[in-house]
């Protein structure tokens, strides 16, 4: 079973996949609350998360990953897209495009009015592979993301500006399982990064 919870309108299609949303569409396969799933401890094999993350209270984040990997089996994997909160706010600093508060501040606070659609949480990569490795992951790839619109292109963003998304992919250590070093890749990308006034 593998489980893509917030779908929206991003339904993932194949075997064994369930669409999870708070609201009923032409996509979901179940009607439920993301927080409080109720699938037993490792019954699930794989967990997509595309723009899920960023709508998660800070103080519900936690215990939603606890949650989330409770129910994935050793060996299962949880994919991770979301905004990168750092690339945005270089953007609204550096107006970025000339569109400071047409594009890089909708995009800080949500663009969709819609319940639920506001974002609460940021993440970049730094943090969220630290994370994830504190919860028992071995991050096996993190890198920029764009918007999905160029399959050939995973950095690609249809308004041409630079990737402001990022994706994380990690694999639930078995009990035997060291975590590993970060790999080179993900290494690269990390060490690229820079905080303003270091």
């Amino acid at each position: 079973m593998k489980l893509n919870p917030g779908c929206g309108n991003r339904p993932m299609v194949g075997e064994g996949w369930v669409n999870i949303d708070m609201e009923e569409n032409s996509n979901v396969d179940r009607v439920a609350d993301i927080l409080h799933l109720d699938y037993p401890p490792e019954s699930v094999d794989e967990i997509m998360l595309r723009h899920v993350v960023e709508h998660i209270h800070p103080d519900d984040w936690p215990g939603a990953l606890i949650e989330w990997t409770a129910m994935l089996k050793k060996g299962g994997t949880i994919t991770i897209e979301c905004p990168d909160f750092v690339k945005i706010a270089q953007g609204i600093v550096n107006n970025i495009g000339g569109l400071r508060y047409s594009w890089w501040k909708k995009v800080t606070y949500g663009p969709d009015r819609r319940p639920g659609q506001a974002h609460l949480n940021g993440f970049d990569i730094p943090l969220l592979v630290g994370e994830l490795r504190a919860a028992g992951y071995r991050v096996t790839r993190a890198r920029e993301w764009g918007d999905g619109s160029d399959p050939d292109d995973p950095t690609f963003t249809a308004c041409g500006l630079p990737a402001y998304n990022l994706r994380v992919e990690a694999v639930k250590l078995t009990l035997e399982s060291t975590p590993p070093e970060l790999s080179s890749d993900i290494t690269t990308v990390v060490s690229s990064l820079t905080v303003p006034g270091e």
